[in-house]
């Protein structure tokens, strides 16, 4: 997942408002309690991040894959 694949499936899936919000002010459990923000800044893999914020929010599984649906339309 690259970085732009991350910015625009949050912003399709949380809205705009949403996902600067979620992004920056939710601590995520599958990265150490980190931000997704925080978790980017200090390395982490987009995917990984991607997959602590559906997990954390109780988004549908589906949701994981966003970015390669989009792609494939």
């Amino acid at each position: 997942m690259k970085h732009s694949e991350f910015a625009r499936a949050a912003v399709d899936v949380l809205g705009e408002a949403g996902a600067s919000s979620y992004l920056s002010d939710l601590s995520l459990s599958g990265v150490g309690y980190r931000t997704a923000n925080e978790a980017l800044a200090e390395g982490y893999r987009h995917q990984e991040v991607w997959d602590a914020l559906v997990d954390e929010l109780g988004l549908p599984a589906s949701t994981r894959w966003h970015h390669r649906r989009s792609l494939e339309e």
